[in-house]
């Protein structure tokens, strides 16, 4: 009971403490710290990078006007080093900027330095300007709150600012580059020229505090960018000033300031948080803890997430800080490594009082109440524990292989107590027996046993023996010597497979057991069940599991985790390896001609041809549907590995396929590769990659093997920057058509125009990069009613101005697997009525379209009476059946058929019988892409019926009438062909 009064008392306290309460108040009050903290990081950092630093429209100004001051002049970017009356005419005509800049965000002062001389005779002077001002909140109408720190007095004449006390005419940089109180100027113009030009808008440099006229006149930091002409030469910088005197007001306002409980520092890391350099400090209590002359703040410790611990260098305190980061540069540029910081400091005496005071008075409580309770169990408990000390030895003593007995206690409680366990004793011996004999005649094939520290003896069921192997042992009422038990576990328990299950060998068979055991103070108690079954019904489920049920190779799931496994060991097995991504082609065409038995088969010839990467160091695997995964590792080189893919890839393609016709159907698969450790170290990078390369191959050249282009990924890569400018171009309409004229095959005139889509983003140059993020981003519907509204618009324009000869069609391209809305239809009709009889729908077939979509489509457009033409043929997925499928008007050729046609034979025969086929159906073809004369006229002697293509007529926005001289050139060649037909007849 003693014990009991004392562990209640320390049971209270410790599950407070075990439960975390101390802790939570702990947390609760770093929590407060986080709060106040972040609540000042989120404002401190929407200034510094929102209000403070957007310098765009003002940098953009000051460039259009160094460009238009330069043309005025004469002169060009070199003169700026050498000419300071040209440097002095572009401080002028920027200076107007600079005091609109520094009305429009707050700052205390605004400059632009030119790198340049300043003043004539002094080569050691920059040319700029340099104005302040002391008091941000309030603007004066005549700029006298205004001071002109640096610049030539034209300047302060002409905007009526006064010159500063520090006023010079020039700047000028003791020390030069060296100097860290220069960096605002020379970081900037470093950086910018030497790097790419694209990368010269996010050179933007915060500085440390430095004084600009080595005089005691206040610190500030200064924000600076540098101006670059179109060259990417950068010729001077940009920037603002914050006041060291500014930036405290800022940070105190409001209540972290007020709160007068913590202090702050803003600072710079470059060691990942070890140490902070000082920006500036503020808060009553900062002075308290350290000196003024401290430069760095230095963490005791390991730093947690986001919160460090600090000691004062006055009074040796420890301070608890909160530090939020100040996300001023972008990831990976020049001076990411500089990472500002906000702090929150407040002492651990001053932060956790509350919860130490609320530990002290715990404890007290629970020491109180410890004493009181024993001193009640050591009056109350004597004379009842003596009596079951007597019983308890009584039972230590007995015999456990015997019949138990005790001795009387005479109390009754205890005497009843004690006839109770010797019955439980009987009942548990003849359990004991029942046990074993009810599992023996259940059938199942268990066994339990049980081990005890305080007896030699082990209790073993029945079943043991057998599951175990050992028929050769017998027990006395299932007890066995407690040796000879553990030994036999022991030996059991040699071959584990996975947790708690072992494989017994014999002779002509393997069994499984499961042993679980269960240990107490007193000893262990288990049991061994036989899991055979289980366990070879599990390996045929894990086989089904990890093997594609098709083909019998390994499947996406147990690829990723083998290929994983080898990953983890890279540095020992890996070596070189490639991973190749095959997919089949034309497996829609088998599963649509032949049904998807022969497509089933189609794959598993596939998977078997597979078999030629060898199956050394090799893993092949099915993906999904009809693409496959290959990996190849191991290699020494990237030659070696590449000679395995090349001559499997050459037997692959080798390869034939029995139809169920007989004829015989040849292999076609495209694949991409990917290398390690070239391309990517990670195998989700490198499937990515290669995924990247076969489907560049899909779109480009499908039944070849291409390797990944980090080049071509890149581009690619691009698209995800563009999202932004995709909505601008959506929301904003930011398209215009060019026209490029389709002339007659017969006469030469104008047949119609295409109108070919030219975006207004400079971000999206063509409409192919448009298309492919558009794509990715799932707002291809946006782009196609773009494509429709404002390309109907033009053509309206185009009828309402005359502009355009009578009669004429517009083509318009349309995406294959989109279509106009029921409203956008309606409106349409409504506005457009009377060009619809003139449009001609392109029908892309370079993309897998949506039936339903092109069927839609093709049926608005013909009930208006418009026409429609197949684009690009032979280039796309399914030319044939596009072409038998799509009740077209026209087909149009594409071009890199057209290209080189009156050279190539084959491109030859192909046009002819295309054109052939067209003729029986009525369906006109046109020729796209006519670069030259020749091109022209084999087109026209084979009886195509239009033409289009530079040769003919560039792109334009005007709408241009045909060349007399290409129609005098069609005429006398559609006289020639019908020559040479009449001599062929």
């Amino acid at each position: 009971m003693l014990i009991t009064a004392i562990l209640q008392s320390a049971l209270i306290v410790g599950l407070l403490s075990l439960n975390g309460v101390f802790e939570q108040l702990r947390e609760n009050a770093l929590s407060m710290l986080d709060e106040r903290t972040q609540n000042k990081h989120q404002g401190l950092e929407t200034e510094m990078t929102v209000n403070w630093s957007t310098l765009l429209s003002t940098k953009e100004c000051i460039l259009d006007t160094v460009e238009n001051t330069l043309a005025t002049q004469g002169k060009s970017y070199a003169d700026i080093r050498t000419d300071a009356v040209l440097n002095a005419e572009i401080s002028r005509s920027v200076a107007k900027e600079l005091v609109l800049r520094i009305r429009s965000n707050n700052t205390t002062g605004v400059f632009m330095i030119l790198d340049g001389i300043g003043v004539v005779g002094k080569p050691d002077t920059y040319a700029g300007v340099y104005i302040r001002d002391t008091d941000p909140s309030g603007d004066a109408a005549d700029n006298s709150d205004l001071h002109l720190l640096r610049g030539l007095p034209p300047v302060s004449r002409n905007l009526g600012i006064s010159l500063d006390s520090f006023w010079s005419a020039s700047y000028t940089f003791p020390g030069g580059e060296n100097n860290t109180d220069n960096a605002y100027f020379f970081e900037p113009l470093r950086v910018a020229n030497t790097q790419p030009a694209s990368q010269n808008l996010r050179n933007g440099y915060w500085s440390a505090p430095f004084q600009i006229n080595g005089k005691d006149d206040g610190a500030q930091i200064t924000y600076s960018e540098p101006l670059v002409n179109s060259a990417g030469k950068a010729y001077g910088v940009i920037g603002i000033e914050l006041s060291e005197d500014y930036l405290i007001s800022v940070l105190n306002d409001g209540e972290f300031g007020n709160a007068n409980r913590e202090c702050y520092f803003l600072g710079i890391t470059e060691d990942d948080g070890k140490t902070y350099r000082r920006v500036t400090t503020g808060g009553a209590k900062y002075k308290q803890y350290f000196h003024a002359d401290d430069p760095l703040l230095v963490t005791e410790g390991l730093p947690e997430e986001g919160r460090i611990a600090v000691k004062s260098t006055r009074t040796g305190e420890m301070l608890r800080g909160s530090v939020y980061d100040l996300k001023l540069y972008s990831t990976n540029t020049a001076f990411s490594n500089q990472q500002w910081v906000l702090i929150g400091l407040e002492d651990e005496s001053t932060l956790f009082a509350f919860g130490d005071t609320v530990r002290s008075v715990f404890i007290v409580a629970a020491l109180l109440a410890a004493v009181f309770g024993g001193m009640v169990a050591l009056l109350t408990g004597r004379g009842i524990v003596r009596p079951i000390i007597k019983l308890v030895n009584s039972l230590k003593t007995s015999d456990p292989n015997e019949t138990l007995k005790l001795e009387k206690t005479n109390i009754a409680e205890i005497d009843r107590l004690a006839d109770a366990i010797l019955i439980l004793n009987r009942d548990v011996m003849e359990a004991a027996t029942r046990l074993s004999r009810i599992l023996r005649l259940s059938g199942l094939p268990v066994g339990v046993f049980e081990v005890r520290d305080d007896s030699d003896v082990a209790y073993c069921s029945d079943d043991v023996f057998n599951l175990l192997g050992r028929e050769d042992l017998h027990s006395r009422n299932n007890l066995i010597p407690k040796d000879i038990c553990l030994a036999m576990a022991k030996q059991a328990m040699v071959d584990q497979v996975e947790e708690s299950i072992y494989r017994l060998r014999y002779a002509h068979e393997e069994r499984y057991i499961r042993i679980k055991r269960m240990t107490d103070p007193h000893g262990m108690v288990g049991t061994i069940l036989d899991v055979t079954q289980e366990m070879k019904d599990r390996q045929r489920i894990e086989r089904e599991r990890d093997h594609d049920l098709l083909t019998g190779i390994l499947n996406r799931r147990a690829f990723e985790n083998d290929a994983e496994f080898l990953f983890a060991r890279q540095g020992e097995s890996l070596g070189v390896a490639a991973i190749i991504m095959l997919d089949l082609d034309n497996l829609k065409f088998l599963n649509d001609t032949y049904g998807h038995d022969c497509g089933d088969g189609y794959i598993r010839s596939f998977a078997e041809s597979l078999r030629l990467f060898g199956t050394d160091k090799t893993l092949v695997a099915r993906r999904s549907g009809d693409e496959f995964y290959v990996f190849l590792y191991g290699g020494t080189c990237k030659e070696m590995v590449r000679e395995r893919i090349r001559q499997a890839w050459n037997g692959i393609l080798d390869s034939y396929y029995l139809l169920p016709d007989g004829s015989s159907y040849k292999m076609r698969v495209s694949a991409g590769v990917a290398w390690y450790p070239e391309d990517a170290r990670s195998l989700s990078q490198l499937i990515h990659f290669a995924d990247f390369a076969m489907y560049k191959v899909k779109r480009s050249s499908k039944g070849t093997m291409e390797e990944f282009n980090s080049r071509e990924y890149s581009e690619e890569s691009f698209l995800i920057s563009a999202r932004d400018a995709l909505d601008r171009l959506i929301d904003q309409q930011m398209v215009r058509f060019a026209l490029q004229p389709i002339l007659s095959a017969r006469t030469g005139d104008v047949y119609g125009y295409e109108l070919l889509m030219r975006t207004n983003v400079r971000e999206l140059p063509n409409p192919q990069t448009v298309l492919r993020l558009a794509t990715a981003e799932g707002k291809l519907a946006h782009i196609e009613r773009i494509t429709w509204m404002k390309g109907l618009e033009v053509a309206k324009a185009m009828l309402s101005n005359r502009a355009t000869p009578s009669g004429v069609l517009f083509f318009i391209n349309s995406i294959a697997n989109q279509k106009l809305n029921a409203d956008d239809e309606r409106f349409v009709e409504e506005q457009y009525a009377q060009i619809l009889p003139m449009l001609v729908l392109e029908v892309t077939e370079q993309e897998k379209s949506d039936p339903l979509c092109t069927e839609h489509k093709l049926k608005f457009v013909k009930q208006h009476g418009g026409h429609v033409a197949i684009d690009d043929y032979g280039k796309g997925y399914n030319s044939e059946l596009a072409l038998v499928e799509i009740e077209s008007d026209i087909v149009k050729i594409d071009i890199s058929f057209v290209h080189n046609v009156d050279t190539d034979v084959n491109k030859q025969t192909l046009i002819h019988n295309l054109i052939s086929y067209a003729k029986q159906r009525g369906i006109a073809v046109l020729a796209e892409g006519v670069e030259t004369r020749e091109e022209m006229r084999t087109l026209i002697r084979f009886g195509v019926d239009y033409l289009q293509g530079f040769y003919l007529g560039q792109p334009q926005f005007q709408p241009m009438n045909a060349n007399k001289q290409i129609k005098r050139e069609i005429r006398r060649m559609v006289g020639e062909a019908f020559e040479i037909g009449d001599r062929d007849d």
